[in-house]
């Protein structure tokens, strides 16, 4: 999957409140050709920082390609903290 007639690369959105359903969105990007996702923290939930660590450490290890993470602060309950869990990630 590629922007018509260029060779930028295209980033799908896949988040979720629900890992799961994350996760569903992420794999059928993928299968479409994206090359990449983007993904949000469970948005109105509170997880704790192992929870979204848990959140996305399942949505990386559902695919093969490239992701980013990030939040959206006017409706997301947590912030993703900079030191440990989410060093583990990389």
């Amino acid at each position: 999957m590629h922007a018509k007639g260029t060779d930028v690369k295209v980033l799908a959105g896949a988040g979720s409140n629900a890992t799961h359903e994350a996760i569903g969105i992420a794999t059928f990007a993928q299968a479409h050709g994206a090359d990449g996702i983007l993904s949000v923290a469970p948005y109105y939930n509170k997880p704790t920082q192992e929870g979204l660590y848990g959140h996305y450490k399942a949505i990386a290890n559902s695919i093969e390609n490239s992701c980013s993470f990030f939040i959206m602060f006017q409706v997301e309950l947590a912030w993703i903290s900079c030191q440990r869990p989410f060093l583990r990630l990389f």
